[in-house]
């Protein structure tokens, strides 16, 4: 199976020398890829994630746009200070909370259930793209970032 969307997508943005995007961006932009299903609940999101063993994949917050974004966990992200989410089983997942979210708790399925309770009502409002500290449509340049990444899928 090749790349989960959300793989493409981050990867992508790390590749232009970006850190994130935020969750409902990587939600909207699910639209535009033609081998995924529609659905577009945070928690599935945030559970396919922390299943995946190819990229870790971090959480944090940003502040230069004041919001919690996703991103690929490479090299220049090894320092960074925070913990492997903890998956049902107890075990370490592939999703890395920052210490920028210690108010969040340490697993998995709590850190699917307070994301889904920030965003899941702005994702069914269509709103995907966070810009001038509001959400809304994506912009131009994000359409084509996005159609970009999966032009050749």
């Amino acid at each position: 199976m090749g790349k989960q969307y959300w793989q493409t997508l981050l990867s992508n943005w790390r590749e232009l020398g970006h850190d994130g995007l935020t969750i409902p961006y990587i939600l909207g932009a699910k639209r535009y890829c033609a081998y995924e299903d529609d659905n577009l609940s945070v928690e599935e999101l945030i559970f396919d994630i922390s299943t995946n063993s190819t990229y870790q994949v971090y959480l944090s917050y940003c502040f230069s746009i004041d919001q919690i974004i996703l991103g690929i966990r490479d090299e220049s992200k090894r320092n960074n200070a925070g913990e492997f989410l903890l998956s049902s089983l107890n075990e370490n997942s592939s999703l890395f909370i920052s210490k920028f979210l210690d108010d969040f708790k340490r697993d998995v399925f709590s850190v699917g259930k307070e994301l889904a309770m920030r965003f899941q009502d702005i994702v069914d409002e269509g709103n995907f793209s966070f810009n001038n500290r509001e959400w809304g449509n994506f912009t131009s340049d994000e359409l084509s970032f996005i159609r970009s990444c999966f032009a050749n899928n």
